[in-house]
């Protein structure tokens, strides 16, 4: 029979050993299905975003999970179907799970990179909770490093170019 202690100890163990699992592994459209909220200004159903409203999106998100071997996707969709979404997704997910540099090419800094950023980056860390707190720092300041071109986040850091 356990003592008091030992019983205290194989608790204590039992919540350690709790605490330092892994999160469990997600692909990028399971992520979004979760925490994704599409905003007033961006979209024209604002809320929570759904994969079944845009299914072409989940696989080519899938691919760009860091469960895949897949090291290339290219999106050939018609203009205003979702590859901005599926790229706001993919910065959403490495943001919150696994930061680092990311960069985004957009045509033109400016207007293009600008309108990007303002438009549906910055929105978006505003409006999904997994990633509302992310651009601030603990103070609530805005970091002085953060601009419309350049943000960063605890262990990453997106720029648009």
């Amino acid at each position: 029979m356990l003592s008091t202690d030992s019983k205290q100890i194989s608790r204590l163990y039992q919540a350690a050993s709790q605490a330092m699992k892994p999160p469990p592994i997600l692909t990028i459209s399971e992520w979004a299905q979760t925490e994704r909220k599409l905003s007033a200004e961006s979209s024209a159903s604002p809320g929570n975003w759904d994969n079944a409203r845009a299914p072409h999106t989940v696989l080519p998100s899938d691919y760009m999970s860091p469960s895949s071997p897949t090291e290339k996707v290219v999106l050939k969709f018609s203009a205003q179907s979702g590859k901005t979404e599926v790229l706001l997704n993919c910065i959403g997910f490495y943001a919150e799970n696994m930061p680092g540099p990311i960069m985004v090419v957009q045509p033109t800094a400016r207007p293009m990179g600008e309108a990007f950023s303002k438009d549906r980056v910055t929105p978006m860390f505003r409006d999904t909770s997994a990633l509302a707190g992310l651009l601030t720092d603990e103070g609530g300041r805005k970091h002085s490093t953060n601009t419309i071109m350049s943000k960063q986040f605890p262990g990453g850091t997106l720029s648009i170019v």
